[in-house]
């Protein structure tokens, strides 16, 4: 009798979490799998094998195998399906990347944002006399290639005063291939922000931002605490899948009204909570300052990507057009070194200038509220003193990183006149060797007099 009813509550502890897995966990897997494989395929030009293998696989763990893959090179579709019935599908629209479908069909999408050339990648080519004049190059090799035994790194790329100083990359991957960055995506969605405030689009303690938020207490909610990760905003991020970001991301085509349509956890400005849907937010408030999603992704690609250089760059929609600037973003380590100079040159470039001085040091300036790993506004700060925070004890103060899922970072030192930019599928930071890296490149850095006198 015991053996009996111990066998059938293991039935149902299945049956339940299987019922579980495929109806609220499922779909959201599938649905991350089928994005960032279309990505990875058409965008990066990988294998499915290989976008599998690298990204896939470590970030699912067990959940992969109960999925199927299928490819159709023809239609650029991926389709995954989860458990044999939950279906999600992406498709790669040229000029745009790849866009998960949920309502709308391939030709809703053709309609709505019509295909884009690729813009030719602007080559960037080392500066080994650079290296030799600032740099102990033995040491700095060695660094990079400390780097590379840790698993999953695919990019890495150094700068300094604007020369390229040392770059590495993995097999079939050169400095203009995008590869995804997650979370760096906020990144731009800030400095895209600063540059509608430039324009006086906008202001970041503007409050009232959408029409339903009027009715309660969300009316308060400002773009500075969207920015900040201290919007209240009921979004809860975590690995489970059955998360509201989860969902957010790859449940639902139309991404920003379903963060609109959220209510609040929080007071607006309490308490620090990371969360894409705050940033998810305040890409949709810069999508209805200008005038639409489509018009949107115009201005980003002609104002800041196409300006600046960064030609391999794709902010990823969602079905509706709206960008998804919390975290659909594939660029290359050469275009993300590029944004890195215009944020060392406190947002200019080559005599443009993107967004104001001012805004660098708005988004740079920490959060009070997150004390236990410090964060401005779209980009994570190094505080040198951070009792809890130990590896940041060796990196110089004013530093500070857009950081992805997966190790995806760029880096910027600005006293020392150093970019570094990490890409690849690296799920514990503490195994990808970046901190000791940026320890090592400071350590090699060497005054050019006393180099010429050696």
């Amino acid at each position: 009798m015991n053996l009996k009813s111990l066998l059938a509550g293991l039935f149902l502890s299945f049956v339940a979490i299987s019922a579980w897995y495929g109806v609220i966990a499922g779909p959201a897997g599938a649905g991350l799998m089928a994005k960032q494989v279309c990505s990875l395929i058409h965008v990066s030009g990988f294998t499915a094998e290989r976008a599998m293998d690298t990204y896939i696989r470590p970030l699912l763990g067990p959940a992969v195998h109960v999925m199927s893959l299928r490819t159709d090179p023809v239609r650029r579709q991926v389709v995954v399906t989860a458990l044999g019935f939950r279906q999600s599908t992406a498709v790669h629209h040229p000029g745009y990347g790849c866009i998960q479908l949920h309502d709308r069909s391939v030709a809703d999408i053709e309609q709505l944002l019509p295909p884009r050339p690729p813009m030719a990648a602007e080559p960037w080519e080392p500066d080994p006399q650079h290296r030799r004049q600032y740099f102990d190059v033995t040491a700095l090799h060695g660094a990079a290639d400390a780097v590379f035994s840790a698993p999953g790194t695919l990019a890495l790329l150094m700068v300094h005063q604007g020369h390229v100083v040392i770059e590495r990359y993995a097999e079939g991957i050169n400095g203009t291939t995008p590869l995804p960055g997650w979370s760096m995506a906020k990144t731009v969605t800030a400095l895209a922000a600063g540059m509608l405030a430039r324009r006086q689009f906008l202001g970041a303690d503007e409050v009232a931002l959408f029409k339903p938020w009027e009715e309660d207490e969300r009316i308060h909610i400002s773009l500075d605490q969207l920015l900040r990760m201290t919007s209240g905003i009921n979004i809860l991020e975590n690995t489970t899948g059955a998360d509201a970001n989860s969902t957010m991301l790859f449940k639902t085509g139309d991404s920003s009204t379903y963060a609109i349509n959220r209510g609040l956890d929080d007071t607006p400005g309490e308490v620090f909570a990371y969360t894409s849907g705050s940033t998810m937010l305040a890409a949709r408030l810069i999508s209805d300052r200008l005038g639409g999603h489509p018009e949107t992704l115009g201005f980003l690609r002609r104002e800041l990507f196409e300006s600046l250089g960064m030609n391999s760059t794709y902010m990823e929609p969602d079905e509706t057009g709206q960008f998804i600037g919390s975290s659909f973003i594939m660029s290359s380590a050469h275009d993300w070194a590029r944004l890195g100079l215009m944020l060392l040159n406190d947002g200019e470039d080559s005599g443009t200038r993107y967004v104001d001085e001012s805004w660098i040091e708005y988004m740079t300036t920490p959060t009070p509220q997150a004390t236990h790993r410090p964060y401005g506004a779209g980009v994570w700060l190094i505080d040198p003193d951070h009792p809890i925070q130990h590896w940041m004890h060796k990196l110089p103060r004013g530093t500070y990183y857009a950081s992805g899922l997966q190790t995806n970072q760029l880096w910027v030192m600005p006293e020392q006149e150093l970019i570094v930019v990490r890409l690849g599928a690296t799920n514990d930071f503490f195994k990808s060797g970046v901190a000791e890296f940026l320890v090592a490149v400071l350590a090699a850095q060497m005054d050019p007099e006393i180099q010429s006198s050696t």
